[in-house]
This record gives structure tokens, C-alpha cells and sequence, in this order.
């Protein structure tokens, strides 16, 4: 409720791109997704959700000072590529893995775990702010660091191992299984 109250009494373009009876759907759909006990990963997933609705780059959610400060240097799993996204690609622009001799730097990534890139994309957009229709501060976002990392699991959720499909040097499409 104070999430709410604050956005519609203080945010000075919370209805420029996205109409107001659209918003109260986003806040409505937000407010059911609110349960008992949740982490505050979880908590700001769902807040991120809403506030990616509104387009407005200079307004995002953060994680808190006393979280920020645990992930700053615990051991936490992570995906193990980062990824370059374009609209209808991604490439592999690190592995975690340096042992790793087939998905290297450049390599087309077409899946993960079943899930194409589009679908990718489609899906963890929800989630990504970015002014007004702008799809390339998605895109260059993703392409940043753990970002693709943090939102593939708070919105999939990891497995122990990935499914990676992508193109091999001669473009044919060959399978892996990375782990964590």
C-alpha cells in the first residue's frame, strides 16, 4: 500500500506511457502476487514487476543496504555465462567456467533450458525498468555483468545443471550442460 500510495502521489509521470487503469491492473496484479514470508529477493521481484510497468528509467527498486552488503560477498550460485543480448540473439560474452572449451567467447546461445531467446527476453523484460518504449537499455542491461543472472533466477529459478543449445562454429545447432 505505501508502495502504491507513494508512486501515485509523488512520481510525476507515472501515467506517460502507461495509462492509469493499466496501472491499477499492474498494482492490483502485484498486491495478489504478495504472500506470507517471502525473502526480499522475492518481495522485490514482484515490486520490480510493477515498476517496470511504469517506463521510467529513474525509477527503479533496490535491494536493501543490509542485503546489498551479504551478496557483496557471499558465495552465491550463479549462472555461469554472461551473455551479450541483441533482439533475436545471444552470444556469450564471458563463462564462469575457463575449463570450458565449447561455449567460448562469441558463441550463439539460441536456448536455455527450452527457453528461446525470445522467450527469454519477453519473460525477464517485466521485470527491467527503462524509459518510455526504449528496448535498448533492456537489452544493453542483460548484457551487463550477473544482471541476466539475478533475474533468470528469481523468475525461473536455477537448476543444478542448463541446458544450453547454440550454434557451433560450422552453425550447426549442438547441445551442453552447464552446471552452476
Amino acid at each position: 500500500h505505501v508502495f502504491r500510495s507513494v508512486l501515485e502521489s509523488a512520481h510525476p509521470s507515472l501515467y506517460w506511457y502507461t495509462s492509469k487503469d493499466s496501472m491499477d491492473y499492474y498494482f492490483d496484479r502485484g498486491w495478489a502476487c504478495l504472500t506470507d514470508s517471502m525473502t526480499e529477493q522475492q518481495f522485490r521481484t514482484v515490486l520490480s514487476y510493477v515498476i517496470a510497468k511504469v517506463d521510467c528509467g529513474h525509477t527503479s527498486v533496490r535491494s536493501s543496504k543490509a542485503y546489498y552488503n551479504y551478496a557483496d560477498t557471499a558465495k552465491l550460485p550463479q549462472f555461469p555465462l554472461i551473455l551479450k543480448w541483441w533482439k533475436d540473439t545471444m552470444g556469450v560474452s564471458a563463462n564462469l567456467n575457463r575449463k570450458d572449451t565449447v561455449l567460448r567467447l562469441s558463441t550463439i546461445v539460441t536456448s536455455i533450458n527450452g527457453r528461446s531467446t525470445t522467450e527469454l527476453t519477453d519473460s525477464l523484460f517485466n521485470y527491467i525498468v527503462t524509459d518510455g518504449h526504449s528496448l535498448s537499455g533492456k537489452y544493453q542491461y542483460l548484457s551487463t555483468g550477473y544482471n541476466f543472472s539475478y533475474w533468470y533466477k528469481n523468475v525461473f529459478g536455477f537448476t543444478p545443471t542448463f541446458a544450453i543449445t547454440y550454434l557451433d562454429s560450422a552453425k550447426q545447432v549442438r547441445e551442453a550442460t552447464v552446471a552452476l
